[in-house]
This record gives C-alpha cells, sequence and structure tokens, in this order.
C-alpha cells in the first residue's frame, strides 16, 4: 500500500505537521515558516508581503502593521522625490553653456558700447573692425556662438550616454554628429530630455544669429575683420 501511495504522489508525514498548510514540522515549533501559522496564538502572521504590478516595477511592500506600512509608504514616497528632484536638476554642461552665452554677451555689450559711445580702435586693426561692425552682426555672431556651444556640450552628453550603453552605439553617436545621436536620445527619451532639449535650445539660438548676421550684412562682415 505504502508504494502505491508513493506512486500518486501521497507520501505518509512522519512527524508533527501544521494544521493550515500540512508542512512537517519540528516538535517544540513555535511558527511554521511556510505559512507563519503561530501554534500558540492560533493566528497566521505575515510580515511582508511582496507582489509585482508590472513586469518593471519594483516589489511592493505591504506590512500588517499600520506604523510600519506608513513608515514604508512614506519612504518610498521620499525616493521618489528625491528622484524627480535629481530629474529635474540642470546638468552642469548646460549652466557651463549659459555662462559662456552670458560671457560672449557681455563682450559684445562693451564693444558694442564703445564702438558706438566711446572711441575705437584704429579702422585697420581687428578690434576696430569688429568695434565698427552693425550692432545686429554683434549680437547675432554672439547668439550664434551660445547656440554652437550648447549643442556642442549636448552632443558630448548623448555620446557619453552612448558608450555607456555600448561601444557601437558610442561611436555611432561619435562619427555621426546631430544625426544619428540625436535619433538614438530620442529613442532613449527618458534619460536624454536634458540633452535633446538642449539641441531645441540650441536650434533657435543659431537660428536667430544667422538671421541677425544676414541682417547685419551677411558673413562678409565678419570676414572682414579677419583680413
Amino acid at each position: 500500500m505504502e508504494a502505491l501511495f508513493e506512486e500518486v504522489g501521497l507520501t505518509q508525514k512522519k512527524g508533527p505537521v501544521c494544521p493550515e498548510c500540512s508542512t512537517e514540522i519540528k516538535p517544540g515549533t513555535i511558527l511554521c515558516t511556510n505559512c507563519g501559522y503561530n501554534f500558540q496564538t492560533g493566528t497566521k502572521v505575515t510580515t511582508v508581503q511582496r507582489s509585482k504590478k508590472k513586469k518593471d516595477e519594483e516589489p511592493e511592500e505591504v506590512f500588517d502593521n499600520l506604523y510600519l506600512q506608513e513608515a514604508a509608504q512614506n519612504m518610498k514616497r521620499d525616493l521618489e522625490m528625491d528622484a524627480r528632484r535629481e530629474r529635474a536638476a540642470m546638468p552642469w554642461w548646460v549652466l557651463m553653456s549659459f555662462l559662456i552665452g552670458a560671457i560672449t554677451l557681455s563682450i559684445a555689450g562693451v564693444i558694442i558700447v564703445d564702438g558706438k559711445f566711446g572711441e575705437p580702435a584704429d579702422a585697420n586693426t581687428f578690434i576696430g573692425k569688429v568695434q565698427r561692425w552693425p550692432v545686429a552682426t554683434t549680437v547675432g555672431l554672439t547668439a550664434l556662438i551660445t547656440g554652437v556651444v550648447i549643442s556642442l556640450f549636448a552632443q558630448i552628453d548623448l555620446t557619453v550616454f552612448g558608450f555607456k550603453n555600448s561601444v557601437k552605439e558610442g561611436l555611432l553617436c561619435l562619427c555621426l554628429p546631430l544625426i544619428y545621436s540625436v535619433i538614438y536620445g530620442a529613442m532613449n527619451w527618458n534619460r536624454n530630455k536634458a540633452p535633446l532639449k538642449a539641441f531645441g535650445i540650441a536650434i533657435v539660438f543659431v537660428a536667430t544669429g544667422i538671421a541677425l548676421i544676414i541682417k547685419g550684412g551677411g558673413f562678409g562682415v565678419i570676414g572682414e575683420a579677419f583680413r
């Protein structure tokens, strides 16, 4: 009979078992490690339950104790707030780009004021030629430089991101700037919002700069200063 029971998967319990889940336990055991049944109090203890809502989400912790549950929820909320602040924080290179733009604009302002209201340098010198540029040319060149600097830092950021994922992606971003790097960044939008938004700002600066330079007489006016 014992052999027949074993064939159909039925085995006889040789020791004490848990009245809740029928798991074999050692004599003198107080708590069933399988289901959490407490033999002294007759209650079922559940410390932590883990359940997954979605494949990519972390397991959710649920405590029987209300105070522990509230503390866990507060901790999770704090971590989420920290993560949001970190994502919302402006990268250092964006601040650096605008700092360079501010410095360039200040220099342009000094050149404009000195050339229009002060005594400009000799017209045959580089400074003298720059001081005699139209205001639109000076401001346009400043905007163009700022846009180029912003796009350069954004490209570096996307290239570094590419190399972190794979050498192939990094090389493609490096060898095909502003083409593959932007497409690759858009495919990973959640992790590349800052550089992609920076590219958008850079396009505005560059377009504005080119328009102002054309209004001031074109790029030939700038080229005259280097002759």
